[in-house]
């Protein structure tokens, strides 16, 4: 046997009741539109000594923003397969209409018991996901193809003012790659029936508006539900660079998500006929733990004073509400940058960085929502013949801009980005140096 694959799919569908994260301020769920999915996808090079098993599970959810969960999921695979927290990766999809996960670090209402709950029951259904599709591994061949489809668009749009407004910019940056990776089971020398299929796509799932409080996997589900009719086996979406793409258009629509997913999923379609055969193995990952600058203060006069003006925007005791939640989280990061400005240290913010090959298909994983162009940057200079950029993947670390992105301001820089200038391009070069050692 060479590279085997097996896939399993677990729902993950949250109760009614329970927050929802994606727009802040939302509230909680209050119906349920289509469910929430794990899907799982795991590989092994049985040519190899030793256990080489590789688990990617991908997941309905926003994000997980959080160590503590990240960490707690791994050691629920682990076990349950014996497959070690390195040789997992957990990648989310970022639906904007799925619930609050984190007890901390998300949108409001991870301390709420259906939140509580619901952790228990996500740890409990990767697991079991895992097991089963490892346990229905055979051996693949293994097939690629990219191509382009013009759909997402850029979401910063210049005002007259200069300042930048989250809107369509059909002028600005937009990676529109579609990449389609097949594992189909071998027949001896011939091909057997599909097993997996892996689509990589950069573009918000957020195609209704903030007012929608139904669950939803947004486009991706339809995606896979296409391409799972047409060609068989397990699809699998992992999300790409998606942090300044949107869907063209956000209305409060259903036929919206439809379209956007089946679009993506007849384009998916038509790439996997055509794939060409790759090798399958060598199977090989790394995994690095790296701190990157954090934004803030540059020092501990200025860092005390930006907490204080803070804390004195909104005194009310008890006080709730969007204004109050990125207060408070503005707060939270100030007072990182002071302590640590304190001890003498460099503010930093830690990041979970890895990259799996498979044969000459690279998988680069990044724990943020990376601006396309940052995407982009890592595909035309890696040492991979084919490279995916997943983004969303072990932990979150909200946005990460180029450096030029800084100097234009706009919301994911000014209200949610925790990285200063020149971190971004440095992760580039941390993930291109992980896949140097792979190829």
């Amino acid at each position: 046997m060479a590279v085997t694959a097996g896939t399993a799919r677990a729902a993950i569908t949250p109760p009614i009741g329970i927050p929802l994260s994606g727009f802040v301020g939302r509230g909680v769920a209050t119906d349920l539109h289509d469910d929430l999915w794990a899907t799982v996808l795991v590989l092994a090079d049985d040519r190899s000594p030793g256990d080489t098993r590789h688990a990617l599970v991908t997941l309905d959810l926003i994000g997980l923003y959080s160590d503590e969960l990240v960490a707690a999921l791994k050691e629920s695979v682990r076990a349950a397969t014996g497959i070690p927290p390195e040789r997992v990766f957990l990648s989310c999809s970022h639906t904007h209409y799925g619930p609050v996960v984190a007890e901390t670090g998300d949108m409001p209402g991870g301390r709420h018991p259906l939140a509580a709950a619901y952790r228990e029951h996500l740890s409990d259904a990767v697991a079991r996901c895992v097991r089963v599709a490892d346990a229905a591994r055979v051996a693949v061949d293994v097939r690629v193809a990219t191509g382009e489809v013009p759909l997402g668009v850029n979401r910063r749009k210049p005002g007259p003012d200069g300042s930048i407004e989250l809107a369509p910019n059909p002028d600005g940056h937009v990676d529109a790659e579609l990449s389609v990776v097949r594992f189909d089971a071998a027949e001896g020398r011939g091909r057997g029936g599909r097993v997996a299929t892996l689509i990589s796509y950069a573009c918000h799932p957020s195609s209704l508006e903030s007012s929608v409080r139904s669950i939803s996997a947004d486009f991706p589900g339809i995606l896979r539900d296409e391409v799972e009719r047409s060609a068989g086996g397990r699809a699998l979406f992992v999300q790409g660079a998606a942090g300044d793409i949107d869907p063209p258009d956000k209305r409060p629509d259903w036929a919206r998500p439809q379209q956007i997913g089946a679009a993506l999923g007849s384009a998916a379609i038509r790439l996997g006929a055509s794939a060409a055969t790759t090798p399958s193995a060598p199977l090989a990952s790394r995994r690095r733990r790296v701190a990157l600058a954090r934004r803030g203060a540059a020092s501990v006069t200025d860092a005390e004073a930006a907490v204080a003006e803070l804390r004195a925007l909104d005194a009310t005791p008890g006080a709730s509400g969007p204004a109050t939640w990125w207060r408070e989280l503005r707060v939270s990061e100030g007072e990182a940058v002071l302590a640590a400005l304190r001890d003498g240290r460099a503010p930093t913010i830690d990041a979970d960085i890895s990259a799996l090959r498979i044969g000459d298909v690279a998988l680069a994983f990044v724990p943020a929502e990376l601006f396309s162009e940052l995407g982009v940057a890592i595909k035309r200079r890696s040492s991979a013949p084919v490279t995916l950029v997943v983004g969303y993947t072990d932990g979150a670390l909200w946005y990460v801009p180029p450096r030029h992105a800084y100097e234009e301001g706009g919301y994911e820089v000014v209200d949610a980005c925790r990285v200063a200038p020149g971190a971004g391009e440095e992760l580039v070069d941390r993930v291109l140096a992980l896949l140097h050692e792979l190829f």
